[in-house]
């Protein structure tokens, strides 16, 4: 009786999901590919986060007029690796933010050429990084193309990344602009003479509001169509994750990111709360805030490896064991391979 009482204390840590995020570079180098298996395997990893998808650009080969930066070879040998391994893998795709802050010389089947018009511009953008706006149908299909790509692939999950707006005062691209002006018979840009802290007369909290749920609305339909295509299309059942801000309340205010809203509506599986304060004081702070949710078990955390020392990675990576969060995952593999970082 002893024993079986031991095991029902260790399930929960046995179930928990291991995870690490490798960022797109290692498929352009094939020869890392059976060291981070190696990895994974010794350190109990049960997920890994492959990015398929950076700044406009995937890294297979697939028929979907975009850039292409890699074959198909080093993402199947990936895969077929970890599945022998009891490692599932999922894609991870950068969904709006689109390329960096100088664009020039970007090839013509990039989306900032082919949907130039909903490049979001970056008056009043607090963050760095080029934006594309979320309910934009030409970048939908893409990710679309990758996702039927992976299924095919026999990937095991769909992870988006980015899926939010920047962080700015107004987010405008002439398509959202367009959008609005159609259902409300107003201009947003209207607000760009606005800076914050500045008195607002009530017309303009109006708009600036309606703006705001427009853009919120435009988000959430995106992530509504590509969850219905997957459970619709795909002959895999993949699971789609999104890597969100880890307040809840901020990530909403400051990105239009309501993640709390689409994990009741089931239109995600789980969430990647990317809680990389450094301060352990603001780390634990999330955690709570986290945990106040109700929605724990639908949570992984996320843990950042590249501005902590290693011995406070493993006491964050205990405080998560030790909780009813979904598991961890750890940004990123490829700084703890260069570093020698054992967890």
């Amino acid at each position: 009786m002893r024993f079986v009482w031991i095991l029902l204390i260790a399930l929960p840590l046995c179930a928990a999901q291991r995870g690490l995020w490798v960022v797109r570079h290692l498929l352009e180098e094939p020869h890392k590919i059976e060291p981070l298996i190696t990895y994974a395997r010794e350190n109990h990893i049960t997920d890994i986060f492959i990015q398929v998808r950076a700044l406009g650009h995937v890294y297979y080969k697939t028929p979907f007029r975009q850039p292409v930066k890699n074959d198909n070879q080093s993402l199947r040998h990936l895969l077929t690796l970890a599945h022998r391994s009891d490692i599932k893998v999922h894609a991870w795709i950068n969904a709006f933010y689109v390329a960096k802050m100088k664009v020039g010389g970007q090839q013509d089947n990039h989306i900032y050429k082919t949907a130039h018009n909903a490049i979001i511009q970056r008056d009043g953008q607090i963050e760095s990084g080029t934006f594309i706006y979320p309910g934009n149908e030409e970048n939908l299909r893409q990710i679309l193309q990758i996702i039927y790509d992976m299924d095919q692939m026999g990937m095991d999950g769909i992870h988006l990344d980015y899926f939010r707006y920047p962080k700015s005062l107004v987010p405008l691209s002439v398509e959202s602009r367009t959008g609005f002006m159609k259902r409300y018979g107003t201009d947003p840009a209207r607000l760009l003479r606005l800076r914050e802290g500045d008195e607002l007369n009530a017309y303009e909290r109006i708009i600036k509001d309606t703006y705001r749920q427009f853009l919120k609305e435009a988000l959430t339909q995106t992530l509504r169509e590509i969850r219905n295509r997957i459970r619709r299309d795909l002959k895999n059942k993949m699971s789609l994750s999104i890597a969100v801000k880890p307040r809840p309340e901020l990530a909403e205010i400051r990105y239009l990111q309501p993640w709390r809203q689409w994990l009741k509506e089931n239109l995600c599986d789980f969430v990647a709360a990317m809680n990389y304060y450094p301060k352990n004081a603001d780390f634990r702070e999330t955690v709570k805030q986290l945990t106040k949710t109700g929605l724990a078990s639908k949570i992984m955390i996320g843990v950042g490896v590249y501005n902590i020392p290693g011995d406070k990675v493993k006491n964050r990576i205990r405080l998560v064991e030790d909780s009813n969060f979904a598991g961890y995952v750890l940004f990123s593999y490829n700084y703890l391979e260069k570093h020698k970082i054992r967890i």
